[in-house]
């Protein structure tokens, strides 16, 4: 058996140290608008439409606006984050578009001369976000495919002059796709150029998670520092103009029995949050809440000191004439704190344990 050349051997080592490692079972982005656009044709037009060859060259944004057909359909693509993009439609492609969608057919006349206009634009809206959707899906197998995924159409671009204002100032993968309309009747070409460097689609799920969370932790946290004020209302009262303009001080207005036991929480709002119990704690008049809005109140009359109801309640029944059973007109002097019933099992600011950091 005849010994090999060992020189042979390290020849074919260089010659192939310069190679890419070859892509089994990876679409390449050629391959994957062929997909797309086949796709879009097939789901959207229900005509058929096939690619004839994808040319793609590196663009920057001052030199992007001379490789797009002339008098064509641009279309300003946005992508996740701020990533933006353009698709353009030429006379011949956006013409057979609005044939097979309007007529369900491609004629064969010859294309008109115009402008395109916002109709156009609307008209051939879904045929361009399948023809993305599916250029996107089928490079998703890709490590370097975030720079592909998430676009969808937005707008017209009206003037490419307008481009700099529009799209940031980075480098752009620029694909010509050439088609091939209704098997031979036409060709036409569509122009469709993404940010070079990727737009971070893989993170963006994740980025956008823990966004969303930190910004409801900062206005959970903004809303909860909040100072919130509380009224205590021991009762109310309707009256008229003339018996409120006659009110002076010390006049007395009566209050039911209950209202010592049964007092509201209230909002600034006058919407209830609970209710609550008057009484004394270390020497002052305090409040000790028994119930909250949706809860019936914890009624505790019987610890109400016989002085607090004569002084400050009359017996059950109808007010006299005159009188009002509400709350009363000036400060509650009348009534001392040691008629007040004592608030026990109450757990005061200084009981509590204050947490360590």
């Amino acid at each position: 058996m005849p010994m090999q050349d060992p020189s042979l051997s390290i020849l074919r080592r260089k010659v192939g140290a310069g190679r890419a490692e070859p892509e089994f079972g990876m679409v390449s982005p050629a391959k994957a608008l062929r997909l797309g656009v086949s796709k879009a044709a097939q789901d959207v037009l229900r005509t058929p439409m096939a690619v004839d060859g994808v040319d793609e060259e590196r663009a920057t944004l001052q030199s992007m606006a001379a490789m797009f057909p002339d008098r064509a359909l641009n279309v300003l693509l946005h992508g996740p984050g701020d990533a933006r993009g353009v698709l353009s439609l030429d006379q011949a492609c956006l013409a057979s578009v609005l044939q097979a969608l309007t007529l369900g057919r491609f004629s064969d006349g010859p294309v008109q001369d115009r402008p395109p206009t916002s109709t156009d634009a609307m008209l051939t809206r879904r045929f361009v976000a399948v023809l993305l959707q599916a250029f996107g899906a089928a490079l998703a197998g890709r490590p370097d495919a975030a720079w592909a995924t998430g676009f969808g159409p937005r707008d017209r671009i009206d003037d490419l002059r307008r481009l700099p204002h529009l799209l940031a100032d980075v480098s752009f993968r620029l694909f010509s796709i050439t088609i091939d309309i209704g098997s031979g009747l036409r060709n036409g070409r569509i122009c469709l150029a993404l940010p070079a460097d990727g737009n971070g689609v893989a993170d963006t799920p994740q980025q956008d998670v823990d966004a969303r969370a930190d910004w409801s932790g900062r206005i959970e946290r903004k809303v909860l520092d909040s100072p919130a004020n509380l009224d205590v209302i021991l009762g109310r009262v309707v009256l008229t103009l003339s018996d409120v303009a006659a009110l002076r001080p010390d006049d007395v207005l009566t209050l039911p029995a209950r209202c010592v036991g049964e007092l509201s929480l209230e909002t600034d709002a006058g919407e209830p949050v609970g209710f609550a119990r008057l009484g004394q704690l270390d020497g002052s008049r305090a409040v000790c809440l028994t119930g909250l809005a949706l809860q019936e109140p914890v009624t505790q009359m019987d610890s109400v000191g016989p002085e607090v109801r004569d002084k400050a309640m009359p017996p059950d029944g109808p007010a006299p004439e005159g009188r009002l059973s509400a709350v009363a007109v000036g400060p509650m002097t009348s009534v001392p704190a040691s008629a007040v019933p004592q608030l026990t099992g109450v757990e005061t600011p200084a009981d509590r344990e204050v947490p360590h950091a």
